[in-house]
């Protein structure tokens, strides 16, 4: 049994959208005893991020043009937020030991050179994951997802709506617009 360390503390859990790939969706599903169609279609959000495109950049991220820029697309599902995680129940995460990898390397992966100022765990020395771990699991997923198609490596989507699809433009969360969801459809 893993030791919850963040000790009832949920702030990443509030603050942050959490994406996942498909592989920590299933065990998820797994633990809750719920089935994977009906997991992805009750539980999962889309999550798009688009990067500054790099024309050198060897990658297997999907392109967009996006307000006449290029961008590098990063779509995938993510878990539903209401106040916070759909799994955070009374401060506590209820699917702790079958989380995502994305939440068990925090705080210690970061984008965007972000600092975690609310989290003692990123004051305490510990022992830590190491967070490079994350690298191969994202560049398989994003293989699949540029080879396949994202239909295809989930196997089961839900239905694009402005509610459910969670936008972050070159590292800031933006409003949902129609333009954004004829891109989602597009990509999928």
């Amino acid at each position: 049994m893993t030791i919850n360390l963040c000790n009832g503390c949920d702030l990443c859990c509030r603050k942050y959208k959490i994406y996942l790939f498909p592989s920590e969706a299933k065990a998820i599903a797994r633990k809750l005893k719920v089935n994977y169609k009906d997991f992805v279609t009750k539980y999962l959000d889309y999550y798009l991020e688009l990067f500054p495109y790099q024309q050198n950049m060897k990658t297997d991220y999907l392109e967009l043009v996006f307000g006449n820029k290029k961008y590098f697309a990063f779509l995938s599902l993510a878990l539903k937020q209401k106040d916070g995680c759909v799994f955070l129940k009374d401060k506590q995460c209820i699917i702790y030991n079958s989380r995502p990898l994305i939440c068990r390397l925090f705080p210690d992966f970061k984008f965007y050179g972000e600092e975690f100022d609310f989290c003692k765990l990123d004051k305490q020395n510990r022992q830590i994951e190491d967070p490079r771990k994350f690298y191969p699991y994202f560049a398989k997923y994003l293989n699949d997802v540029k080879h396949n198609g994202l239909e295809n490596t989930w196997k089961y989507l839900p239905k694009i709506k402005e509610d459910n699809v969670y936008f972050v433009l070159e590292g800031k969360k933006k409003g949902v617009s129609e333009e954004i969801l004829l891109h989602c459809k597009a990509l999928l």
